[in-house]
């Protein structure tokens, strides 16, 4: 059959985007594809056609336009107008049984909204990843532009969204029994039965681990390369947190936040993420790690020590990893690790701070002379850096 000249010219400029790197101009066919493919995407993702508007949702759920307005602000989706149709019947459903499970709960407007925008907010990230890890890999499995990839893409969502919901279910339910057990019973056995009046009530040994000169590592990178990077960097530092007893907080641009249970795993932790495995895969990494008190709160960690914790690793050299004052005075008995203090710096807002460096004992490089020059350890005076 022979192509339209229209079909040959679309293919002729998406050729040659391909060949210089320009955007290509998508065919008017691209945009009546992705036209249909998008009207049917929130009827089979949501289960049904979305035909309720705010007052009706109010109306079938038993609840005010008031109450149905607040689950949506916190859920990140305020309406233009309450006479706008954009619900459907899981809509109600969702707001019935969050207003039934309020009540049952005896939370209040402030706790309600905490809860869901909590939830709302980690969902959001983790939906966006599994979207934007199926065009990544339509895209690298096919010789197919970034828009056709897109548009696949949002065909195939309604069945991924189907297929991933129990894997979704069952690590959440994991996810909820770790962190029952964590912030519970483990808290109070880590931290003593008598700190009830402590403003920062668990103790944690936090960290950050940072990409040395990303900005011009990946200045002339490809969209390719820039992927792959953040991608391996991601990954790689998710299983060397996770194996060594460590949580990943959230990554933050070319870097990331963790925290650990105890100040041995969260030394782990940081030296893997500053050991070869890493730096080769995805280059030099700076590591700067505390052991402090913390508040959690918003599926966040909080503190002095977290600012430290940052400051340090701005300082820390490439490879490397840096430590607080408290860490440096406990890991310093333990005779695996070697702990070398640096010169003091001037951490804003917390004072005048001595970090160390911390390796493995056995590390070929504490053979250089000037790391035999080590100066005496802080004395460790109780949790906090």
């Amino acid at each position: 059959m022979q192509e339209s000249p229209e079909t040959e010219s679309a293919q002729a400029q998406s050729a040659k985007a391909r060949e210089t790197g320009a955007i290509p101009i998508v065919p008017a066919l691209s945009f009546a594809k992705m036209a249909q493919v998008d009207s049917k995407i929130d009827p089979e993702i949501l289960g049904g056609d979305i035909k309720y508007t705010v007052e009706e949702v109010a109306e079938r759920s038993g609840t005010s336009v008031e109450f149905v307005l607040d689950i949506a602000r916190w859920l990140g989706r305020v309406p233009r107008g309450i006479d706008e149709v954009r619900y459907a019947d899981s809509d109600v459903n969702m707001v019935r049984y969050t207003a039934d499970f309020a009540a049952r709960q005896g939370l209040s407007r402030n706790e309600l909204a905490s809860m869901i925008r909590s939830i709302a907010g980690r969902l959001e990230n983790m939906a966006m990843q599994q979207v934007e890890s199926i065009i990544e890999s339509i895209w690298n499995q096919n010789d197919i532009s970034d828009t056709e990839s897109r548009i696949i893409a949002a065909e195939m969502a309604p069945h991924q969204a189907a297929e991933i919901l129990p894997i979704v279910e069952h690590i959440w339910r994991r996810k909820y029994l770790a962190a029952t057990h964590r912030l519970t019973t483990g808290a109070i056995t880590l931290r003593g039965l008598h700190s009830d009046d402590l403003d920062y009530p668990l103790v944690r040994a936090v960290g950050f681990a940072d990409l040395v000169d990303f900005t011009a590592r990946t200045e002339s990178a490809t969209t390719r390369q820039f992927a792959e990077l953040i991608r391996e960097f991601h990954d790689k530092a998710w299983d060397i947190i996770n194996s060594r007893g460590g949580r990943i907080i959230n990554f933050i641009g070319d870097a990331v936040f963790f925290v650990a249970d105890n100040l041995e795993a969260g030394a782990e932790v940081a030296l893997g993420l500053a050991a070869s495995g890493m730096t080769d895969s995805c280059g030099p990494v700076r590591v700067g790690m505390v052991w402090t008190r913390v508040l959690a709160t918003q599926g966040d960690i909080f503190g002095p020590g977290v600012n430290l914790a940052s400051r340090i690793t701005s300082i820390a050299e490439p490879n490397e990893v840096f430590i607080g004052p408290t860490a440096s005075a406990r890991l310093s008995r333990i005779p695996r690790y070697s702990v070398v203090p640096q010169p003091p710096i001037d951490a804003r807002g917390i004072g005048r701070v001595m970090p160390a460096r911390l390796r493995y004992a056995d590390d070929p490089r504490n053979s250089e002379k000037h790391d035999k020059e080590q100066v005496s350890t802080p004395v460790w005076n109780g949790y906090g850096d």
